[in-house]
């Protein structure tokens, strides 16, 4: 089970495009942090087993509902052929 920190900083690593840093920089307070520390806390929690799931998880989900399969396209494109009203 994540944290809602940990969940958030998977989020901005798979949803939001982060760096490791960047998402560890908005899940967590690293405002007394230096740039080198945050670097080595962000890389070690997503080197996590839970972290690593969760991330890709959460791109697994982003990739199913993005990508367009075979079968859809075909009939897409059927629909738009066969559509007298296309322009």
């Amino acid at each position: 089970m994540l944290t809602a920190k940990q969940d958030k900083f998977c989020h901005g690593i798979a949803l939001d495009g982060l760096t490791l840093s960047d998402a560890y920089r908005s899940a967590y307070d690293a405002s007394k942090m230096t740039d080198k520390t945050i670097n080595e806390k962000a890389c070690l929690l997503a080197g996590q087993d839970k972290i690593k799931a969760r991330i890709d998880e959460l791109r697994k989900q982003v990739t199913s509902t993005k990508i367009m399969s075979a079968q859809k396209r075909m009939e897409w494109l059927t629909d738009l052929i066969n559509n007298d009203d296309a322009s």
